[in-house]
């Protein structure tokens, strides 16, 4: 992608999204699907082989920047619409491409069948660019302000390992932006865009990011990746209170709740942090297949609710990718909100690491100086310890801080010295 100067909008972990523009956009987007395609091919695996399958369409596209303090680009229009379905059309293997491209490409390098056009091979239109382009940040712009909260701290560190977890994933779908005239749309997705980061700030949810999706756009949130949920999780409540409040905008919700791989992907200098399973997959279809205004979620995700719903179990469905129909529970009055307490919970399993921990905090404040140290690799529940350790000492002031590699005694020393004193490289991260 970066040799054909190709720019990098989505990268979800198991997709991507590329845009090109400029002078001969249409080849080089063609040279980097079949570069990408026999690259994939060659990557050896231990079971089955990795497949791919590309989907390529060439027209104008819409782009929105919303939000305020936190904010996202929206890419959609009828050319990202016809992108998807050649994807979708397209085998594994396969690079689908829209009617538009057909009529440019050579005809020797497209095969046209009544439901389907696919590129055969690389057209050989102008010769590859050797030379990677300078990536650079336009004047005025924070790049902080397009990573989700709960994720900028994360993603400045060094690549972290991704983890087997267990979450609850959830997709807010966005249908009819093509109806909407420019300011309409951008209006409603930018008050939509803030009620999603409130409900999630209030259900102690996770906002990941969003992605492109016919004639719309789809928001992904998670409960239980990356910030650890120890009992119920306020996902259900947050998909519910964001579709009910939303007056405008034609929307839907689904969840799921079982095992995930999330972590780290990418470049050093392009990463992002994603989900991938088979929940997530479930917790995407039903978003799709749930009517505007109903959010739609599993027996497990609701079993994990920390809300009180009253709920309709709906006839059983079939889902793509499932081999057994899936029964959907339809999500109809919150009775009651989750709390923080009931969210956030007990640690279970950390009750004589914790007590250490509090007795060590004991003999400092009667005057006796100590030291703990918490290690283990990323995720284990260092941070859950040294805060559950200081929950019920209000006089204790308390600093977390993430470091990928341990400092030594000297450097804990260091750090509070610079805290005491207050200087300004306290949380610079070694």
């Amino acid at each position: 992608v970066l040799l054909e100067h190709g720019d990098l909008l989505r990268f979800g972990g198991d997709a991507i999204l590329v845009f090109f523009t400029g002078d001969d956009h249409v080849g080089r987007a063609c040279r980097a699907a079949v570069d990408m395609r026999e690259a994939i091919g060659d990557v050896e695996t231990p079971g089955d082989p990795l497949g791919i399958s590309i989907g390529l369409a060439t027209g104008t596209i819409t782009a929105d920047r919303i939000g305020q303090a936190s904010q996202e680009i929206i890419v959609s229009g009828p050319t990202v619409d016809r992108m998807l379905a050649a994807e979708s059309a397209a085998s594994s293997g396969e690079i689908g491409i829209d009617d538009a491209l057909a009529e440019i490409l050579p005809s020797d390098v497209v095969d046209a069948t009544p439901h389907t056009k696919l590129l055969l091979d690389d057209p050989d239109i102008a010769p590859l660019l050797d030379d990677l382009p300078e990536v650079r940040i336009a004047e005025g712009v924070d790049p902080d302000r397009f990573i989700s909260p709960d994720l900028r701290d994360r993603l400045t560190l060094s690549v972290q390992e991704g983890q087997h977890r267990t979450a609850s994933i959830g997709f807010l779908r966005v249908s009819g932006l093509g109806a909407l005239d420019d300011d309409d749309r951008v209006d409603a997705l930018s008050r939509l865009f803030g009620s999603v980061i409130d409900r999630c700030g209030a259900n102690a949810v996770s906002y990941l990011g969003a992605d492109v999706d016919k004639d719309g756009v789809k928001f992904i949130l998670a409960a239980g990746v990356p910030n650890r949920v120890r009992t119920k999780d306020g996902l259900a409540s947050a998909l519910h209170e964001i579709v009910e409040s939303e007056q405008r905008l034609s929307i839907s919700g689904g969840s799921a709740h079982g095992a995930v791989f999330a972590g780290d992907l990418g470049a050093p200098g392009r990463r992002c942090y994603t989900v991938m399973a088979d929940t997530v997959n479930l917790a995407a279809r039903l978003a799709a297949a749930a009517p505007p205004g109903e959010v739609w979620t599993t027996a497990a995700a609701l079993d994990r609710t920390a809300g009180v719903f009253e709920t309709t179990s709906l006839p059983p469905i079939a889902l793509k990718g499932k081999s057994m129909e899936v029964t959907p529970i339809r999500l109809d009055v919150l009775q009651a909100h989750a709390d923080e307490d009931t969210i956030t919970g007990e640690v279970i399993g950390r009750e004589a690491e914790i007590a250490a921990v509090r007795r060590l905090i004991d003999h400092g404040l009667a005057g006796s100086g100590a030291v703990v140290v918490l290690t283990g690799t990323e995720g284990l529940g260092k941070g859950t310890i040294a805060a559950a350790a200081t929950q019920d000492r209000a006089e204790v002031n308390t600093r977390l801080r993430c470091t990928d590699r341990w400092e030594g005694i000297h450097g804990i020393a260091r750090r509070l010295i610079q805290l005491i004193l207050g200087s300004e490289d306290v949380y610079t991260a070694a």
